[in-house]
């Protein structure tokens, strides 16, 4: 479909998109070789062309608009920030600057790989005497004890087992390990291998299947192809 817009002198498409809390459209136009990109959102914010600190200060004007303690800044932030990106995107695909494929697999693995570090702290390179701040402002724990309370937290407010094995594992699996690059590729083996080196699998019962989820990564990854 992204094809036809370079093929073609004239072309239109519209594309409706979940976004964070609700539905955008995005309608892309090429006429006579000009390619223009259209967001159409029922909630009228102006977030085209915006960066991170504009963004910032409209998530913060609205938080004082009535919406006070209904809302939370990060939910806001991200759903005003996610209407420019899938903008951004779709623009870049009509304009062949990108894969849409390759893009968002990316896009969901760094999601994936950043919600971690959230709860459990960098990948590698954690410093116990300079912890880094985690999701609730507080520093990440660094003993095992604690930092596996930390990983079960991650399970269960974002990525319960289950999800991992169908949205990441099977999702990789349809689209092919081909999808990855180096850099995605590295980011999962050094979760793999913090994971295995600091869980215990009897301190908890989700723990053996993560196990079973972080052997079949470096199975299809194979280890030796990518060093930690």
């Amino acid at each position: 479909m992204f094809k036809e817009f370079s093929t073609r002198e004239n072309y239109s498409r519209a594309f409706i998109v979940g976004q964070t809390n609700h539905w955008i459209c995005v309608v892309i136009n090429k006429f006579e070789g000009q390619v223009e990109s259209i967001l159409c959102d029922s909630r009228n914010h102006f977030v085209v062309n915006k960066g991170s600190h504009e963004l910032e200060q409209l998530t913060l004007d609205l938080l004082g608009q009535g919406g006070k303690g209904l809302w939370k800044r990060e939910y806001i932030y991200t759903s005003l920030s996610d209407c420019s990106n899938s903008l951004i995107l779709l623009h870049n695909c009509a304009l062949q600057r990108v894969d849409i494929v390759k893009e968002l697999l990316k896009i969901n693995v760094l999601g994936f790989f950043e919600t971690f570090q959230w709860f459990a702290g960098p990948l590698e390179g954690f410093d116990p005497a300079n912890p880094p701040l985690g999701k609730d402002g507080k520093p990440i724990p660094h003993e095992d004890s604690e930092w596996q309370e930390a990983v079960l937290r991650w399970l269960q407010d974002y990525f319960p087992l289950p999800v991992i094995e169908k949205n990441i594992c099977g999702v990789l699996e349809i689209l092919g390990l081909d999808q990855l690059d180096d850099s995605l590729r590295l980011l999962f083996l050094q979760w793999s291998g913090t994971l295995q080196r600091r869980l215990a699998l009897n301190s908890h019962p989700s723990f053996p299947r993560l196990h079973l989820i972080l052997h079949w990564v470096e199975r299809q990854l194979g280890v030796s192809q990518i060093q930690k």
